[in-house]
């Protein structure tokens, strides 16, 4: 028994899926195949069909089944023709908000995929600066603490003001009462 291989979905040049290509392709495109049909029973069973291959009827079942009744509800079997074309407008909307939906999850995956990198960037910027060179050990430094800072201007004030004071008072004590010019 030989087994038909799916075609792959097209992507876009960085890996992900083209939905643009994948719902507006005229020829192979899902609204394309959805909506060229001359029966409303055909076009309910492609959109059921998409439908449940793009959100997986086993995962959501009580969901699933509500849209097919649904569906069964908004397009019976006996249609005009005016009626199937805009049955078929009401699916391709419906069709363009799932391909909104899913350009917009990819979005925010590449979004995060570019922060997730930059941070990956930064961690081994910071690595390999770490490793050598003067101007990457100064970087490197911590800066002391407010407290430890504080600590050290205190000393210096403290020794500032015992050599100024002890300069006055030893000018003072030569230049005294009892010291003749």
């Amino acid at each position: 028994m030989v087994e038909k291989s799916k075609p792959a979905w097209p992507r876009t040049p960085n890996g992900n899926i083209d939905w643009e290509t994948v719902f507006e392709d005229p020829e192979t495109g899902l609204i394309a195949r959805v909506t060229r049909t001359r029966k409303p029973s055909t076009l309910r069973a492609n959109t059921v069909a998409v439908i449940g291959k793009l959100y997986g009827k086993e995962e959501t079942p009580e969901t699933f089944a509500q849209f097919v009744a649904g569906l069964e509800d908004t397009i019976p079997d006996h249609m005009s023709n005016d009626d199937l074309a805009l049955a078929a407008e009401t699916i391709t909307g419906i069709m363009r908000a799932i391909k909104n939906e899913r350009m917009e999850q990819i979005a925010q995956v590449n979004a995060a995929r570019k922060r997730q990198k930059t941070v990956a960037e930064r961690k081994q910027e910071k690595t390999a600066n770490s490793r050598g060179g003067a101007k990457s050990r100064r970087r490197g430094k911590k800066r002391p603490s407010v407290k430890r800072r504080v600590m050290i201007f205190s000393a210096v004030a403290t020794i500032t003001l015992l050599l100024f004071g002890g300069g006055i008072v030893a000018w003072f004590y030569m230049a005294g009462p009892g010291s003749s010019p």
